[in-house]
């Protein structure tokens, strides 16, 4: 069984299975101008039936990945760690007897923390610090309607950074049609106990 088989058998996402079958008879698939941007920014042509998820976990990564290299029952010496940190979306693919993973994370509104980024670089470091590049080569990407400007990524892998300095990053489009209904005072003021609502962009 290949490493990309052990990663399709772990996803057992509930919005996952929901979507796959809602959606039958249009697959989980990258849109043709998201791929573009995506395989132009890390270099790397994606093909059109890479495999796709969201919400992914990484210890499903890790696990994989350590069946793929052990091929038999593993111990678990931390690797799984049962929490649900995740990757947003997860586009893999094989070429040339090589699994390629794109871990992509998104921010449509709030703003990147540096500490969680720093958390997930960390973990990444630690599933993939013993990896055969010749068979497994990741990489990691932001999303975001603007270029973040104040991620710091001293301390990241340097396979999760462009040119081993800044992060890989595509613009994610936002409709401009789309408001947030808040409490507000009478008078429109926000406020967390108002008793009434506004609507904002």
């Amino acid at each position: 069984m290949s490493f990309l088989d052990h990663l399709k058998r772990f996803n057992r996402k509930e919005r996952f299975i929901l979507l796959d079958y809602a959606l039958k008879g249009r697959p989980f698939q990258l849109s043709s101008e998201f791929r573009k941007k995506l395989s132009s920014e890390i270099e790397l042509e994606i093909p059109q039936d890479a495999y796709v998820a969201m919400d992914f976990h990484l210890d499903w990564i890790a696990v994989a990945l350590r069946l793929h290299e052990l091929e038999r029952p593993i111990e678990n010496d931390g690797i799984v760690v049962g929490n649900q940190q995740d990757v947003d979306l997860f586009v893999a693919f094989d070429r040339a007897e090589i699994t390629y993973l794109v871990l992509v994370e998104a921010k449509a509104q709030m703003s990147w923390l540096n500490s969680q980024l720093r958390e997930k670089a960390d973990r990444l470091r630690e599933i993939f610090s013993g990896s055969n590049e010749s068979e497994i080569r990741p990489y990691f990407a932001l999303t975001s309607p603007r270029r973040p400007m104040k991620v710091e990524t001293v301390d990241w892998p340097n396979w999760m950074r462009k040119d081993h300095e800044t992060p890989y990053w595509i613009e994610l489009p936002m409709c401009d049609q789309l408001i947030q209904p808040t409490r507000c005072t009478p008078c429109g003021k926000p406020d967390k106990d108002g008793k009434y609502v506004k609507l904002r962009k």
